[in-house]
């Protein structure tokens, strides 16, 4: 009895339940401070609407393991501000790890292994892009079969820097002290 009871966890735990599809559109509020080398700090506040594809595995215990993208975009206020919102555009690529309690609510854990943010130039503003990488921490409640709500914080941690103001090579540190990004959203998505 003991042999089949074992062998039945362990096939549980390494054969894959399926394969799920999951589009979601939401709505993230971003912020990104930078102090550069003379300790002046310029803050970027980024709000607008998220949208996303998330592709994974899941298995019979709930566990699942995910690749997300999302892509953001939209107007970006400045302090200080300048009398201009300048267009910003944010891709991240993700990879999760999920845990499911009885298909209602389900934690994940992420890496953010591509993290582009671009601030776009104006005729008076010069524009930059931001790479790095990051982590993300989300819980998601399935409402109604299939769809679900969840709630996304992420920490940016970008080491690179590229613009027509930056010309003494893409390392962050060159210009800037400090730079702190995180970002908070909700999406609504449905799983397939």
């Amino acid at each position: 009895m003991k042999k089949i009871f074992l062998l039945t966890l362990m096939t549980s735990v390494y054969c894959w339940a399926g394969f799920n599809i999951e589009p979601s559109v939401g709505y993230k509020n971003s912020k990104l401070k930078m102090t550069d080398l003379t300790n002046s700090t310029t803050e970027f506040q980024m709000n607008g609407m998220q949208y996303g594809l998330k592709l994974g595995v899941s298995s019979p215990l709930g566990i699942t393991l995910d690749v997300q993208g999302l892509q953001s975009q939209g107007k970006a206020q400045m302090t200080p501000d300048l009398g201009f919102n300048p267009e910003y555009n944010h891709t991240t690529g993700l990879a999760l790890i999920g845990v499911s309690a009885m298909g209602i609510l389900k934690i994940h854990l992420g890496y953010i292994f591509m993290n582009d943010l671009e601030v776009k130039s104006t005729d008076t503003f010069n524009g930059f892009k931001l790479k790095g990488q990051g982590y993300q921490a989300g819980i998601t409640t399935y409402l109604f079969p299939r769809v679900g709500l969840s709630a996304i914080y992420n920490v940016n941690q970008f080491n690179k820097i590229s613009g027509a103001a930056f010309t003494n090579g893409d390392a962050l540190d060159t210009y800037y002290n400090k730079i702190d990004s995180q970002d908070f959203g909700l999406q609504l998505s449905v799983l397939f």
